[in-house]
């Protein structure tokens, strides 16, 4: 990303950041097919409750970003706790859909 010309234009601080930047967006992309899935089949029998979860992991990934870029490593420790969270109130969501498709 550095080489050739380009390399000599931003000073390595910009560099960094857009590294840390790039980090965090590539992390969002490897999440996204689980959180759509989660929050599509959550939505099926708690269509309210999976929508407000939804909104608040797309917050929270926002903020992932943001914090990530600005601070580093210690910026992200607050949108990954509720971005986790977010992840297992999908989970359990999906899960009791899924009993009650059953029949049980």
């Amino acid at each position: 990303m550095g080489d050739g010309i380009y390399g000599r234009l931003l000073p390595y601080e910009h560099w960094h950041r857009l590294a840390r930047a790039q980090r965090a967006h590539h992390n969002a992309l490897e999440s996204i097919a689980t959180v759509v899935t989660l929050t599509i089949v959550a939505g099926l029998t708690l269509p309210v409750p999976a929508a407000v979860v939804g909104f608040v992991t797309f917050f929270a990934r926002i903020a992932y970003g943001c914090m990530y870029r600005k601070h580093g490593p210690e910026g992200r420790k607050i949108p990954v706790l509720v971005t986790t969270l977010c992840t297992f109130a999908q989970f359990g969501m999906s899960v009791y859909t899924c009993i009650r498709f059953m029949g049980a």
